[in-house]
């Protein structure tokens, strides 16, 4: 049987399309927000971890220390659920001109992929 998910939203007027006044939009609502802890103390108690919830805080809190490290030399890491990325955001005066964080941001970009959309 497969796994029921819940997620809460609320309906909003759509003021993108006039034409129509009974068309709406959804905005989700989260309760709260998870910490990694807490995440890895639920794959436990849900039987769906074969590990102590703190040895796999600790391991995702390795992975995802290393992953924002290669974000940040440009490289794109994909995890079979997400795709994350970095971004640069700005105009360039010429194809001589360097990175000003006066001028440009840096961004990161998550994107979910196929595994994540068979989930939910």
């Amino acid at each position: 049987m497969p796994v029921l998910h819940t997620i809460k939203a609320y309906l909003h007027d759509n003021t993108f399309t006039s034409q129509d006044v009974t068309n709406y939009i959804a905005r989700t609502v989260s309760d709260r927000s998870l910490s990694i802890k807490e995440v890895c103390e639920a794959a436990v108690s849900r039987g769906n971890a074969e590990v102590e919830a703190a040895a796999m805080q600790y391991t995702v809190e390795l992975f995802l220390k290393e992953m924002a490290y290669q974000l940040c030399d440009g490289y794109s890491v994909s995890t079979g659920y997400f795709t994350a990325s970095a971004r640069i955001k700005g105009v360039f005066s010429g194809p001589d001109d360097h990175y000003d964080p006066a001028r440009h941001s840096l961004r990161f970009q998550i994107t979910q992929v196929r595994c994540t959309r068979i989930e939910a």
